[in-house]
């Protein structure tokens, strides 16, 4: 391997044990207590079978997920596009999915603007999949990730699925793997979340193994973050992989955070990362492979223009 490459990787590793020294200081134990000046720790009970039939019977779960698959090469030459699903179950038949492209020959948009227009789009499908899926009446909609991304990348579709969630009293819950808050650093640090992201360790990080199985971490309400949107969050180690996942309800819904919690758990695999089995399914269900995505560009997209815009010369080496 390059010598070169070899010195750079073991600079980020110097980096890191420099950057997590802060932290390893701390015991396990240490951490827990500090922990509690960030929320209270809850013993999370999974739901019995009749409360899981009583969620069934007002309407059931359903799972909320997108996906994306880009075909060419570097902008402006590209396609990209977007799926969305509200998966009922393992039937897909049942499933609501919604579908949406980015071209940026198309769109004229800069390469600025790039990034932003990919989010919003991949949001605001989501966002749509969920609205038609109150048309089913569910008692439960989980969308993969974060409540707050809804709100500043399409906010107008996301204040819809909420007017329709509350005259329905349908329960709206946001699930997070990849975890991008810092509340407990900051509690120990002192400093608030306006750190640069060298400085920033993340909760993801930090509870790291630090709650038990079904143990939850339920967030004191603040005057910033999350709170100030209007949700409510906690963190949950929903299986018994060491990471954890952090959960968001509406602030108009904090009193079914428990229950939910307590659904989450039920329906999680105790041997995987700790994502409900309705989300894993949606994932699969909405992801969109290079051959499908290949097919349809070659199908749909005259010859001429797949050959002169889409079809990267990498496409074409011969080693």
């Amino acid at each position: 391997m390059d010598k070169e490459i070899i010195t750079e990787v073991k600079k980020v590793n110097d980096f890191l044990r420099t950057k997590y020294n802060q932290i390893n200081k701390y015991s396990r134990d240490e951490i827990r207590e500090i922990m509690k000046n960030v929320g209270e720790l809850i013993q999370v009970k999974k739901l019995t079978s009749n409360e899981l039939i009583d969620i069934k019977n007002k309407g059931g779960v359903v799972g909320i997920d997108g996906s994306t698959n880009t075909f060419g090469g570097a902008y402006p030459h590209y396609i990209q596009l977007f799926q969305a699903v509200a998966s009922f179950g393992i039937n897909e038949e049942e499933n609501i999915k919604i579908t949406d492209f980015y071209c940026p020959l198309v769109d004229e948009s800069t390469i600025n603007e790039e990034k932003n227009i990919k989010d919003s789009k991949l949001a605001s499908i989501e966002i749509e999949v969920a609205i038609k899926s109150t048309e089913k009446n569910p008692h439960i909609v989980l969308l993969d990730g974060s409540l707050i991304r809804y709100k500043i990348l399409c906010d107008e579709k996301w204040e819809e699925l909420k007017k329709i969630a509350e005259e329905k009293n349908i329960i709206l819950v946001g699930v997070i793997e990849d975890i991008k808050t810092s509340v407990t650093y900051d509690n120990i640090s002192g400093k608030d979340s306006n750190n640069t992201t060298n400085n920033i360790i993340y909760d993801r990080e930090l509870l790291f193994n630090k709650l038990e199985y079904l143990e939850s971490l339920y967030i004191d309400k603040k005057e910033s973050g999350k709170d100030e949107y209007g949700f409510r969050s906690a963190f949950l180690r929903s299986s018994k992989a060491p990471t954890i996942i952090a959960v968001d309800i509406l602030e108009e819904q904090e009193e079914n955070l428990q229950k939910i919690l307590s659904l989450i758990a039920s329906i999680t695999d105790v041997n995987s990362r700790g994502i409900p089995f309705i989300l894993d399914l949606a994932d699969v269900q909405t992801r969109i492979s290079d051959e499908t995505i290949e097919q349809m560009i070659k199908m749909y997209i005259d010859t001429e223009f797949y050959e002169k815009l889409f079809n990267a010369q990498r496409f074409k080496r011969s080693f």
